[in-house]
């Protein structure tokens, strides 16, 4: 998955082909209900209910990939953590209340939108999130140190994500580091599933023609 988007960047086709490398990343396990047999209402109605156990699968399942997201916005793992904590106590505190459709999707909103809030408080005026540094390493080996090629081309990949806008950045990472679909990505960001799609689309097309220049 990874390695598809970093050869995407460098393949001879045109940046108008994004549409079908937007569209070429299946919709994750993770972003299905949590536990086989369960669907989303039903996982939901056991948390509602203060089944502990189902709360504990929520968290186990979920801390370390919201851990990850965070730290991408706020860069500090500690901060990141206190954020993930944050957003399941209030999960556990307001079960009975909350509106929640999907509950990944939910997640991820929760977590960005206070991360966001931390960033603007500790007055972090840098770029907002780190780049899909995950995305590109992860499912692919590391380039070993001869070759230079290989680490010329993540550079670019990764200089080309700085310069991204937040959304548009948040988007990729949301699509192919947590592989959501869509209308999870819409829900997350408080758009429309066609917005979600052109967020991906118009950030493809902008990383590869920083990357590739006139290509």
């Amino acid at each position: 998955m990874s390695a598809t988007l970093v050869a995407w960047c460098f393949s001879p086709s045109s940046p108008d082909d994004a549409t079908g490398m937007a569209s070429r990343v299946p919709a994750s396990p993770s972003a299905e209900p949590l536990r086989e047999g369960l669907t989303d209402t039903e996982w939901l109605a056991r948390l509602r209910a203060g089944d502990a156990a189902t709360f504990d699968g929520i968290v186990v399942q979920n801390f370390d990939r919201l851990a990850n997201f965070a730290s991408g916005i706020v860069r500090d793992v500690a901060l990141s953590e206190d954020i993930v904590q944050d957003v399941f106590s209030h999960l556990w505190t307001h079960r009975a209340t909350l509106a929640i459709g999907s509950l990944s999707a939910y997640l991820f909103r929760a977590v960005r939108n206070r991360a966001l809030n931390a960033t603007k408080r500790t007055a972090l005026h840098r770029r907002l999130e780190t780049p899909i540094r995950d995305v590109i390493l992860s499912g692919m080996e590391e380039p070993r140190a001869e070759d230079e090629e290989a680490d010329a081309r993540l550079a670019a990949v990764r200089a080309g994500l700085d310069a991204l806008p937040e959304r548009r950045r948040t988007a990729l990472r949301l699509r192919y580091e947590h592989e959501l679909d869509y209308p999870a990505i819409a829900d997350v960001l408080g758009i429309s599933t066609n917005a979600a799609q052109q967020l991906v689309f118009h950030a493809l097309r902008a990383l590869r023609k920083v990357v590739r220049p006139g290509s």
